[in-house]
């Protein structure tokens, strides 16, 4: 029987498991977001049995980043719907730490840019113990430049600076395609790796 892997990758001192991995790394690198790629596994228990499971990305709460997120990376965005069984791990591990699951890094661009929002509706989201809560977009604030992932891409929601937090009234300001990302989006699509 024939089997398809993913190749691995070395960029700026990470060794990736996939391409499409690395170019997660990249595009996060672009725009200024520091992150750490596999930086521990952890043992999670569901019922009786007790698993492992090793998130790819962790970005910590920073200057340029409002709040902690692990973010696991699948082959494609259909991958997105899981099995049953990865699902109860990041279901599980929700329940302690914010995660979200993203697809190829060329999907997430085409599907900000299709202007069909039932299609970032339905792909990207926060995993939560009682359910996910999905149209999360990265957004960057208009006022510091700090990143974070927000429902719809509102920037307002951000918690990084004293004008967003004292912001009680435009909770509806968005800002998901600033110029930062689309360069971003080209420097990680369009680098070519050489092994």
């Amino acid at each position: 029987m024939n089997t398809i892997t993913a190749i691995e990758t070395a960029f700026n001192g990470v060794k990736y498991r996939s391409r499409n991995e690395a170019r997660w790394g990249i595009f996060l690198g672009c725009l200024g977001i520091e992150f750490e790629y596999e930086p521990e596994g952890y043992e999670i228990k569901i019922g009786d049995e007790t698993i492992r499971y090793l998130p790819d990305f962790f970005i910590q709460k920073q200057t340029k980043f409002d709040k902690d997120l692990y973010i696991e990376i699948k082959p494609s965005s259909d991958d997105i719907i899981i099995s049953k069984f990865d699902r109860s791990k990041v279901d599980a591990f929700s329940e302690h730490k914010a995660i979200t699951i993203l697809g190829s890094l060329k999907a997430y661009k085409d599907d900000l840019c299709s202007g069909d929002g039932s299609i970032v509706w339905e792909r990207y989201g926060l995993h939560r113990p009682d359910g996910s809560d999905y149209g999360y977009l990265f957004c960057q604030c208009v006022d510091c430049g700090c990143w974070g992932f927000q429902f719809n891409g509102r920037s307002a929601r951000l918690d990084c600076c004293d004008e967003n937090k004292n912001n009680q009234t435009d909770h509806k300001k968005y800002n998901s395609y600033p110029p930062a990302i689309d360069l971003a989006f080209d420097c990680a699509l369009n680098y070519r790796f050489w092994k």
